[in-house]
């Protein structure tokens, strides 16, 4: 009774403010037991992946007012993006996370002795978290434009720090945004549009080393995946990048 309930309130909420039905994956059993089956075959033949992404396609699931709620620090990318935009980036991606890639982990020998080598072997109490997040940007830097700032070993630079403080305060205020979700607009400011401005400009700079990299005659490309490079050859929009 309590969910025919729940279900009455739900419908009459979308009648009151014309909302239309979500999409829906239609069962051709109760309960969904064909739904069940099929999804237990798929995982017995290893492609699991293959029905999901099968039915995701079948069925366009918008995000609402997230795109604005995200898009003046995350711009237009995947996080951001929809339909068929968003699979273009996902496929750009994807190989970034391929498992061959990785196999190694030669790519993260250099930035793991470098965080070691930054902590005290006196016994003293140590703050990870900006060692760990120097670490993430050292690696992702690396993974995806084929160079890393290497701040681990720079230490507390002006830019990394200004880096960091504003990023922190541009997600402490996408959090406020997301809670409001259509009366986003009410959270913002000049701490939130400066903090923003912080962070495209830091990721302008790295951008802008790793294209000039690419673009160097004399440099020996890459024998692995570079998301900048590949980003790169589809568009040559800075902002875009």
């Amino acid at each position: 009774m309590k969910l025919l309930k729940v279900r009455k309130i739900d419908r009459d909420f979308g009648i009151r403010h014309g909302c239309q039905p979500p999409n829906r994956l239609l069962n051709e059993l109760p309960l969904g037991v064909d739904r069940l089956y099929q999804i237990s075959q798929a995982h017995s033949d290893n492609r699991l992946m293959a029905l999901f992404l099968y039915h995701f396609r079948r069925l366009e699931f918008g995000f609402g007012p997230r795109r604005n709620i995200f898009y003046p620090l995350l711009g237009d990318g995947i996080f951001t993006q929809d339909g068929a935009a968003w699979r273009h980036s996902r496929d750009l991606l994807k190989p970034q996370f391929a498992r061959n890639y990785y196999r190694d982990l030669d790519v993260f020998r250099e930035h793991v002795d470098n965080l070691i080598s930054c902590i005290s072997l006196d016994r003293k109490p140590v703050d990870l978290q900006p060692l760990f997040f120097r670490f993430t940007l050292d690696t992702t830097t690396a993974l995806l434009f084929g160079e890393s700032v290497y701040s681990l070993k720079t230490g507390d630079t002006k830019g990394e720090k200004t880096f960091d403080e504003a990023f922190n305060i541009a997600q402490e205020y996408l959090v406020k945004r997301y809670r409001l979700l259509d009366l986003y607009f009410l959270i913002g400011g000049r701490a939130f549009t400066n903090a923003c401005a912080s962070v495209h400009k830091f990721v302008d700079e790295i951008t802008a080393r790793g294209l000039q990299t690419l673009a160097d005659t004399t440099h020996e490309k890459p024998d692995c995946y570079l998301f900048l490079d590949v980003v790169a050859q589809n568009s040559r929009d800075r902002i875009a990048l």
